[in-house]
């Protein structure tokens, strides 16, 4: 387990009682980390754990506006980094603090969330601007497109309990987002995809959260996006023994 996962699962299960000193040291590491994405030399893992550590941090501060202020903090600056944006704007919907009324922020977050995903999801046939998501120059880790930073969020943040519930707001929103793109569905429909997207399809599926309700039940957003995501294993897997 990466330090910086760590760090952002302690926040969140401890924060509370975490002293100020030490408060104030990971909140200057984890901005001067976000503040400096541009530079490089950071892979998206780290960005995407210490993006949800500030937001859970913020979780604790005096003043719940600040988790406002800190979810549009970097958007300038994190203009062409997914994992900063995404990871955030979810940690601080997610961070457990619901003294702030955070009805304004959620619809935001899914209005971008399901754009980001229309466009590069990870599936370069059906994507609307599709990118090559590969190691840079330095062969740092990059994730694969919008919805590798999906599972590893959900995975990551979700699947324990104390993180998220199964019928939570936080990671029915996320897959709601998956099912209003339509991704899922425009992969399936599609007569030939290339080995790299059924890949990405396949670490989807293989890293969500698949958590059931007190009935037995999959909450009704991850129903569907699995039914979706299995439809299109079942549509193209013969291609690729």
């Amino acid at each position: 387990m990466e330090v910086s996962q760590m760090l952002a699962l302690l926040i969140r299960n401890k924060g509370a009682k975490i002293q100020q000193a030490m408060s104030e040291t990971c909140y200057n590491v984890c901005t001067d980390i976000l503040s400096n994405i541009a530079k490089g030399g950071v892979n998206d893992k780290i960005i995407a754990n210490v993006s949800i550590a500030l937001a859970y941090l913020s979780a604790h501060s005096a003043d719940p506006k600040q988790m406002e202020a800190l979810y549009s903090a970097f958007d300038e600056s994190a203009e062409t980094s997914d994992p900063c944006l995404i990871s955030i704007k979810w940690g601080i919907l997610t961070n457990g603090n619901d003294k702030l009324d955070k009805t304004a922020l959620r619809a935001s977050f899914a209005a971008m969330l399901t754009e980001k995903i229309e466009d590069q999801a990870g599936f370069e046939e059906v994507d609307d601007c599709p990118m090559p998501c590969v190691a840079d120059e330095e062969g740092l880790w990059r994730f694969k497109g919008v919805l590798s930073i999906l599972s590893h969020l959900t995975d990551t943040f979700g699947r324990r309990s104390w993180c998220q519930e199964p019928d939570s707001e936080g990671i029915n929103l996320a897959f709601d987002c998956v099912n209003k793109s339509e991704c899922l569905t425009k992969l399936k429909a599609e007569e030939d995809i290339g080995a790299d997207s059924f890949a990405n399809l396949l670490h989807f599926l293989a890293n969500v959260p698949v958590k059931t309700l007190k009935s037995g039940l999959l909450a009704e957003p991850l129903a569907k996006v699995l039914t979706s995501g299995l439809a299109c294993v079942q549509q193209h897997y013969l291609d690729f023994p």
